[in-house]
């Protein structure tokens, strides 16, 4: 696998864990400008990730901008993204404080 170019950037989200990690060390490997991006920096960065670490929850719109506004600003443009961020929750929703429950169930509840 070549990058699209010698410069090429991606933005994975999830990069800290995960399929967002694996993404990030062998798209790295492959020569690819990588930015990670995840809720809190990793305890160690993925290997062969060199660039800036962004730190951002992609479930709030501002972070999100503002993390790809600042991949565009130092990479000079993005040129794919990874979406790899994601969450579980085990046990019913029942069962699930509201406090847990609200954030991961609006999204799709909201809908019509």
């Amino acid at each position: 696998m070549r990058p699209l170019s010698p410069t090429a950037a991606v933005l994975i989200t999830g990069a800290s864990s995960g399929i967002g990690r694996a993404a990030a060390e062998r798209l790295a490997s492959h020569g690819f400008r990588v930015f990670g991006a995840s809720r809190r920096p990793p305890s160690s960065v993925p290997s062969g990730v060199r660039d800036q670490w962004i730190v951002m929850d992609v479930r709030d719109e501002a972070q999100a901008r503002a993390g790809v506004s600042g991949v565009v600003a130092q990479a000079g443009g993005l040129d794919a993204v990874v979406c790899a961020a994601g969450y579980a929750v085990f046990g019913s929703v029942e069962d699930l404080p509201s406090r847990r429950r609200a954030p991961r169930w609006r999204p799709t509840s909201s809908a019509r």
